[in-house]
């Protein structure tokens, strides 16, 4: 079967949009990320001056070009707001925390490639806000790499209604059972071997730490 030219050219971005991303986290100026880009109309096309300073807003620009389909648009503005919450972590710092993760043997040299698989199957744009979160307070030294990606894993796998619910578990306030199950399935509850009565408790430092430098 052909393939046409569109799909090779995206196939060719999405190919080289992880490198992209982590050329931008190191040496990037984010400032130039204003708030009301990361609320880009359907139809809209990005700046040529932020295409020439963001390497990976070029990459997405010529996905967005080829192709402008909803599942894009979706995509985009999830790395938009993603990137914007990084935006006041200077370069230097920004390229330090890359230099730790690709240290790290889970990450190893596939940071942007993770990032961007993590932003593409996230259930709604507002949990690429708690992304950056979780990246900006690593970035800042609240905790190491394992956590990250532990805190990663946890807003993927937890709705925004259930995480709404998780300072009330923290403190061991019974809630809802779907909200339970939800916390112990994404690795911040457990329950506790031996007991007579089934009893979900929360895993504290990771609770904290969403809490504390994500859900803030």
């Amino acid at each position: 079967m052909a393939v046409s030219k569109a799909d090779s050219v995206q196939r060719d971005a999405t190919g080289d949009i992880g490198s992209t991303l982590t050329e931008t986290l190191k040496n990037s100026e984010l400032r130039s990320l204003a708030p009301d880009l990361v609320e880009l109309p359907f139809d809209s096309v990005l700046p040529p001056g932020i295409l020439k300073d963001i390497p990976v807003l070029r990459t997405l620009d010529a996905i967005w070009r080829t192709s402008r389909t909803v599942r894009d648009y979706i995509f985009a503005r999830k790395l938009l707001q993603f990137l914007r919450t990084l935006a006041e972590i200077p370069p230097d710092r920004r390229r330090a925390m890359i230099d730790r993760l690709e240290a790290d043997e889970q990450f190893g040299k596939r940071v942007g490639e993770q990032v961007i698989v993590l932003l593409d199957r996230l259930d709604s744009i507002e949990k690429a806000t708690l992304i950056g979160r979780a990246f900006k307070a690593y970035c800042e030294g609240h905790f190491n790499a394992e956590t990250l990606q532990r805190l990663n894993f946890a807003v993927d796998r937890v709705m925004l209604r259930d995480l709404a619910k998780l300072a009330d578990f923290r403190h061991k306030r019974r809630g809802s059972y779907h909200a339970e199950q939800a916390f112990v399935n994404a690795g911040l509850g457990y329950i506790p071997h031996g007991m007579a009565t089934v009893q979900v408790l929360p895993v504290e430092p990771l609770c904290d730490a969403l809490l504390q430098h994500v859900l803030q």
